[in-house]
């Protein structure tokens, strides 16, 4: 289970899956699509065959299209699943997994010497004890920008659910006729 995890969250699958998506377009662009088969013949006289035996000409819906766009869904889902479990421990929990030494090399803005009062600004922020007894005031700035990487995610996935249903549901006609003629 954890090599099929690994193999789906790795960014080597996912490019590997775009480039080959991209492959497919590209041949989907330049073979026009759904038309008759003796325009297929007409247009292309050595490879028309060729296309028609291999579903070129509706490449979009083919079996091929519709199975690499399922995987790149799949691989989408679990590395947008394994991001949301890692940006919510780094939104909710980052500071109280942190280390002293770790805190300690953050920059700070005001340090406050042993009998100093505590301004009350700094009575709102989180703080920490740590073992030798040093108290740590600190407020956390700019997590929110976390959900970045993780609504781009999102809006791959709404992209590539749409392509297949597409592919499984879609339909796309074609009307052919000149200016003036009826349309039945």
């Amino acid at each position: 289970m954890r090599t099929i995890h690994r193999f789906f969250s790795s960014l080597k699958t996912a490019l590997f899956l775009l480039f080959l998506l991209c492959m497919a377009s590209i041949l989907g662009t330049l073979i026009p699509q759904g038309l008759e088969t003796k325009e297929y013949l007409q247009l292309f006289p050595r490879a028309g065959y060729w296309i028609l035996a291999t579903g070129s000409q509706d490449l979009y819906h083919h079996p091929l299209f519709t199975f690499i766009l399922g995987l790149l869904s799949v691989s989408a889902l679990v590395c947008t699943l394994t991001r949301l479990k890692v940006t919510r421990r780094r939104l909710f929990h980052r500071m109280s997994l942190v280390s002293l030494g770790e805190l300690l090399s953050f920059p700070a803005r005001r340090s406050l010497e042993a009998g100093m009062p505590i301004m009350k600004s700094l009575t709102n922020w989180s703080s920490r004890v740590f073992d030798d007894k040093t108290r740590l005031y600190f407020r956390a700035v700019g997590a929110w920008s976390l959900l970045g990487g993780l609504l781009i995610h999102f809006g791959l996935l709404g992209i590539l659910l749409g392509g297949l249903i597409d592919a499984q549901y879609g339909v796309e006609t074609m009307i052919r006729g000149s200016e003036g003629e009826k349309v039945p």
